[in-house]
């Protein structure tokens, strides 16, 4: 554990935290309860029991009671299906278990960045012991840790500011001191990173990057293009952070969050080999219709007219996980909880509704589970990314089950069905993880929540949500539908 963080307790192992009060979670007493409820007031008075025997239920009745029975088994699996994938794929197992067997000498040094980089630090130490003597990260929250040899730093998330721009430059210090200490040093990266810790090359500023992001985010654009925007403005990525480690960095371990699974997209490569190219950043502004940035695209027509490559060969990249990992866990745990057939799709990065017409024909006319790992793609007004509490909006994966969710609603089931949706760094915006949702959600109002961009506050109102936890890992989001006739 990274000193000066606070003990995470169980669902720092990829378990949820204890909720909230007045929230329900899967398999939880109230969630039960609230059913057994509904049931009830949908029932028409009570029931005589007659002498000797059962009460005489309708067969209306005895069918509803049915299906949230089944409701609440598939919710309870799918929910104890996904701490599986999440423990099997934690960042601490996945670096301890990298470098159990690593020879770094009696020396080392550790630096991580993203929004795994506290549990890629705690793996790095439970492998190496008492060899690791200095580390440094920067995560998106918890404590922060300047003093002694293993220290910590917070940064802005999804928009870069001061605590970024403070990171990057403490990240540049602490590399040019490991590489005049001569000890070799292990990178760790995860996703996260491109607004964690970042800092703007000369002569743009943090206002020109934050409104970049900004933009960026909104734009519907995936992440392998955004992150070619980011690393041509950065001073830290496109492997320039590498550069200040020089031959003191001696391995190279990523925690892959993009589709692409490339070493060099995510976090837009600090320590990667360089492969910026400011003429296809420009075209990628351009291809989403992305105005303003007067500063920023000034800056990018002077690099394609002067641009000078950077001299570093980094060593190799190894992926320690990959969307495909996570959705493979998944099906993995599915299976063993008796769930099947499983099928599973490529990490994908195409617009949400594409994804969400995947999902419901296969809840309507597919059998067993449909395991989807990625990112969708959604455009997002300006008004909503300025102005609106991130906990009403939701995030990527409450968006997709609202939009499933409508479309289901739109004509009766044929068979009962489930669907979770959730992100795997316990943070899908802001206020959950993500949520799983049936047949049995009130879907009244969904239409106009995905118009106003307001699934947070819709599915927080129906008690479906997961809450929000730290991150165990980030391997990209996961979407699964289970259907049973």
């Amino acid at each position: 554990m990274v000193d000066g963080q606070r003990r995470a307790g169980p669902h720092h192992q990829g378990e949820p935290r204890r909720p909230r009060a007045g929230q329900v979670t899967p398999g939880s007493g109230a969630s039960r309860r609230s059913r057994v409820a509904g049931a009830a007031a949908r029932g028409a008075g009570r029931l005589p029991r007659p002498r000797g025997g059962q009460p005489r239920q309708p067969r209306a009745r005895l069918a509803r009671c049915r299906i949230a029975m089944y409701s609440g088994v598939m919710r309870d699996t799918l929910f104890a299906a996904w701490s599986a994938t999440l423990d099997k794929c934690s960042a601490r197992r996945l670096v301890a278990a990298a470098l159990a067997q690593r020879d770094v000498g009696s020396r080392c040094r550790v630096l991580a960045l993203g929004k795994a980089a506290r549990g890629m630090v705690d793996g790095a130490r439970e492998a190496l012991g008492d060899r690791l003597v200095g580390s440094f990260a920067v995560a998106p929250d918890g404590r922060a840790v300047r003093r002694g040899p293993h220290r910590v730093e917070l940064g802005d998330h999804p928009i870069p500011w001061t605590r970024s721009r403070a990171a990057a430059e403490r990240a540049l210090a602490w590399a040019a001191q490991a590489r005049a200490a001569g000890e070799p040093v292990i990178g760790l990266v995860s996703g996260g990173a491109s607004a964690l810790c970042e800092a703007p090359r000369p002569p743009l500023d943090m206002r020109d990057l934050a409104a970049l992001h900004r933009k960026l985010v909104g734009s519907g654009a995936p992440a392998d293009e955004m992150n070619a925007v980011r690393r041509t403005l950065s001073a830290i990525k496109d492997g320039r952070l590498g550069a200040a480690l020089g031959a003191t960095l001696a391995a190279h371990l990523v925690l892959a969050d993009v589709p692409s699974g490339r070493a060099e997209v995510v976090a837009s490569g600090p320590l990667a080999a360089p492969v910026g190219d400011p003429a296809e950043a420009l075209a990628i502004l351009d291809r989403h219709r992305i105005d303003g940035l007067g500063a920023v695209r000034s800056f990018l027509e002077r690099e394609i007219r002067a641009s000078s490559p950077l001299d570093y060969t980094p060593p190799t990249a190894e992926l320690l996980a990959t969307p495909a990992s996570l959705a493979e866990a998944m099906a993995e745990a599915l299976g063993a909880a008796g769930v099947g057939p499983v099928h599973t799709r490529p990490a994908t990065t195409v617009p949400v509704h594409t994804v969400a017409a995947e999902l419901v024909d296969h809840l309507r006319h597919g059998d067993g589970a449909l395991v989807v790992p990625g990112e969708v793609a959604i455009r997002v007004p300006d008004l909503v990314l300025g102005g609106w509490p991130l906990d009403d909006t939701g995030g990527r994966a409450r968006h997709l089950a609202a939009s499933v969710l409508a479309r289901m609603a739109r004509t009766a089931p044929a068979a009962r069905w489930s669907l979770l949706a959730v992100a795997s760094d316990g943070r899908d915006a802001a206020g959950a993880a993500g949520v799983l949702v049936d047949q049995d959600v009130d879907a009244s109002g969904v239409e106009e929540a995905l118009d106003l961009f307001a699934s947070g506050r819709f599915f927080a109102a129906r008690g479906v949500v997961l809450p929000e936890t730290p991150p165990v890992t980030n391997l990209t989001d996961l979407y699964v539908a289970v259907r049973t006739p």
